[in-house]
This record gives structure tokens, C-alpha cells and sequence, in this order.
């Protein structure tokens, strides 16, 4: 979901361009593999994108101007947010993950929690706390989610994909 340009600070638009590549590389390199797309895609996020990965529009990502795409359902729509209390029990192939595009260092709580809210979209958090226990937030970075939800594809065991996807420092090892 691009649709948080506007919030963020010229570093953090660099940071979720770093983030963007490594999840485009990370999708590339998997076994089984999503299908990007770029959702709420304005005019100046395609700017901003452009500015730090000039040739991202020959990767083959899709892009979308609103919220919703428009050959998938809005009932087929999940949003990821640590912000959400249901938890993520399984993929199901014929819904849409949609993951924040928003690296804010946590400044802004629950803005896409209630973006799912208002478009009328399940949100969902990462079923951490039963597999993993963390040093400190539970919030993730955008590809840190991508990559756990790659790990869980290929794995069938959130354990093991969440174990392998958030960063070491973050895991407590009992």
C-alpha cells in the first residue's frame, strides 16, 4: 500500500525504496513467488519510487492508482498491521496481502490498521506471539513481513518462518 508518501520524510521514502527492491529480490529468488503490485500508487509515489530505482517499471510490478485491484474482490482482501488483535492463521491463495507501505519509526499508530477499517478490509497481525517471542515491538519492517510470508509459503510453519525472517536482534531465544 503506497497510499503513505505523504507521511514520510525524504530518508524514509528512500527506506521504503531499499525495502521495495529487496522484497522484489526476495520474490524473485523464492521457490513460490506473489504477485507485486503496487496499490494507492500516486502520481508522485511513482515519482519518488522512480527517483531512487530508475529502472523499477521494467521489473514487471503491477500498479494500481486506488486501494483495490481491480480483477480481485475487496472481500478477497487481508491487510497485515501489528496494530490488528486477529491473527493470521494461513494463506489462502485466492486472497490479496496487502502490507503497509509506511516506514515511520512508529510515529503513526494504527494509520493502516484504519485504513483497512475505512475501506472496509480484514486486517490481520503476523501470528507472532504464539511462535516467537521479541525484544521489543512487534511491528516489522515491509520486508520483513514479505519475506516471512515467502518463508510460510515454502514452509507451511510460521515458526520456522518467522524465526528465519526477524532479524536475530529482535528474537528472544529461550
Amino acid at each position: 500500500d503506497m497510499g503513505f508518501i505523504e507521511l514520510m520524510t525524504a530518508k524514509e521514502i528512500k527506506s521504503l525504496c531499499s525495502q521495495i527492491m529487496r522484497c522484489y529480490a526476495s520474490n524473485r529468488r523464492s521457490s513460490k513467488r506473489f504477485r507485486l503490485v503496487l496499490i494507492d500508487l500516486s502520481e508522485k509515489g511513482a515519482d519518488e519510487i522512480t527517483k531512487y530505482i530508475p529502472d523499477w517499471r521494467k521489473w514487471g510490478i503491477e500498479t494500481a492508482s486506488n486501494f483495490f485491484i481491480q480483477d480481485i474482490p475487496k472481500t478477497s482482501q487481508r491487510y497485515l498491521s501489528a496494530d490488528s488483535s486477529a491473527e493470521l492463521l494461513d494463506l489462502d491463495q485466492h486472497a490479496v496481502y496487502v502490507l503497509g507501505g509506511l516506514v515511520d519509526h512508529n510515529r503513526f499508530k494504527n494509520v493502516c490498521f484504519e485504513k483497512a477499517k475505512s475501506h472496509g478490509v480484514e486486517a490481520f497481525c503476523l501470528p507472532i506471539s504464539g511462535n516467537v517471542s521479541l525484544s521489543g515491538s512487534k511491528v516489522l519492517t515491509l520486508v520483513n513481513v514479505y519475506e516471512i510470508l515467502l518463508s510460510y509459503l515454502e514452509k507451511k510453519s510460521w515458526k520456522d518462518a518467522l524465526e528465519e525472517s526477524i532479524p536475530k536482534r529482535k528474537l528472544i531465544v529461550k
